[in-house]
């Protein structure tokens, strides 16, 4: 029996891996897709390819090819986002005008879109996870690809595959993006201050476990420091769902609002944040987006809609609709539940006290970039009667109108729970529910159109 060294038969695995991912590669880059991200971030994938198969050829080292093949094996796994990137796995014409917003908020970034089985909007950071896993393999192998000067910063921004259709539900993607506005937020503290405040919250500890010293000083140090940590990531993990929350509502106005009610429809309002995900009880979110609401000055907006049997349909159920979740936030079960919790209340004094700080950060962050409800009255008026007609609400006074105008005017609708198109004897049903996302879908496969239009023409003049 020949003798086959270990490094020689891992290199042989990689390497097989690696040809089938570059096969698989070559399959993907001939789809249609609805932007050209996917295509750069298969390129981008081939020169990782071939940066990885050409180190395998040149080391030797055992450890240095098995840190490769564990790499290779979840490189594969990310082949499958491309997979989900592709017509008709998702809604098309949302992709470009979402893409846009989001390279915009975070310039540095190149986004691919995809759809996912689970019910989730999830943003992975896929370029810094290649550098950190990467970081210590000889990085001239990579200079085109992870390494490279001025490279990108991909995401793979996921939208759950049941909810493809439902367009107007897809301004969570701005929550997910405003991640990243909050990680500024959070880096920009002073550190020691906070830590500070944090131990002056632990003390002794005795108000989690009155017989801490009982063990000896050590048991009580680690007891202290596992509270230190909790303490820690709950107020971060809550300021990162707040803060996200606000930069969706400034970049989708009233839409967001709507959004995150139908999505945690089936949730507890008042759960206590658990480790591992610290969101704050849904109540909690609702009251930090409602005030923004009302900051910005949204509900004497919204009652000046009216004139005809249908807008002042819309109007009513619209308001009712935000006067029930007023109503919610004026209940304080969560603040309670919080009080209750010997770890949660400590952490959210901290939170309380940079809550009022976040609305102007944002709009700092956001800078020409937050939603603007100009003409807000003759705006939504004419295409919720478009709406109303069965007509895609792409236009106001022969002028194309922004995409987040568009989505506001379905969700106005589909709050109003009025058949597509109106009809006073009709009942109505899930069908006009569909029939709304399809015109909302057309409207903005028409508005990129023209965009896109625009642009090329421009540039055809030179300007």
């Amino acid at each position: 029996m020949p003798h086959f060294a270990e490094a020689d038969e891992v290199r042989r695995r990689s390497i097989y891996l690696l040809t089938s991912i570059s096969e698989q590669l070559l399959s993907l880059s001939a789809r249609d897709y609805p932007t050209e991200s996917p295509k750069r971030f298969i390129a981008y994938l081939e020169r990782l390819v071939s940066g990885l198969h050409r180190l395998l050829l040149a080391d030797d080292n055992t450890d240095t090819i098995k840190l490769i093949c564990r790499f290779v094996k979840d490189l594969g796994s990310h082949v499958r986002f491309l997979e989900t990137a592709s017509y008709p796995r998702i809604p098309w014409a949302v992709i470009a005008p979402m893409e846009n917003l989001m390279t915009s908020i975070v310039p540095e970034a190149e986004i691919v879109l995809r759809a996912q089985w689970s019910w989730n909007y999830r943003i992975r950071q896929i370029a810094s996870l290649y550098k950190e896993a990467l970081e210590a393999l000889p990085h001239e192998y990579f200079n085109d690809s992870v390494f490279a000067a001025n490279s990108p910063a991909w995401n793979v921004v996921s939208l759950p595959t049941m909810d493809r259709g439902n367009i107007l539900m897809h301004v969570i993607l701005g929550h997910e993006v405003g991640h990243r506005i909050a990680d500024q937020f959070l880096s920009g503290e002073d550190e020691q201050a906070l830590q500070q405040e944090i131990l002056a919250l632990v003390g002794d500890g005795k108000w989690f476990d009155i017989n801490i010293e009982q063990n000896g000083p050590l048991f009580a140090m680690n007891i202290k420091a596992a509270l230190f940590r909790q303490i820690n990531d709950m107020r971060s993990g809550g300021l990162q769902e707040l803060i996200s929350d606000i930069v969706a509502f400034h970049l989708f106005g009233p839409s967001f609002l709507f959004a995150i009610r139908e999505s945690s429809l089936d949730s507890v309002l008042d759960g206590v944040p658990i480790p591992r995900s610290y969101h704050p009880p849904w109540r909690y979110r609702y009251r930090q987006v409602i005030r923004e609401y009302q900051r910005q000055g949204y509900p004497p907006l919204l009652a000046s809609l009216g004139g005809s049997l249908i807008l002042d349909t819309i109007r009513q159920a619209c308001l009712r609709q935000l006067e029930d979740i007023v109503d919610l936030t004026q209940d304080t079960t969560d603040i309670q539940a919080i009080q209750g919790d010997k770890i949660a209340t400590r952490a959210y004094q901290l939170i309380e006290r940079v809550v009022p700080q976040i609305p102007s950060f944002v709009e700092s962050k956001l800078q020409g970039l937050a939603f603007v409800p100009n003409e807000f009255k003759v705006m939504q008026e004419q295409l919720l009667s478009r709406i109303a007609l069965g007509i895609p609400p792409a236009e106001v006074d022969g002028k194309v109108v922004n995409f987040r105008d568009v989505i506001l005017a379905g969700w106005l609708y589909r709050i109003s729970r009025l058949p597509v198109p109106f009809s006073a004897a009709a009942v109505v049903s899930v069908e006009d529910d569909i029939t709304l996302q399809r015109l909302v879908h057309k409207a903005l496969e028409y508005t990129n159109t023209i965009e896109e239009y625009g642009r090329w023409h421009n540039q055809e003049k030179g300007d």
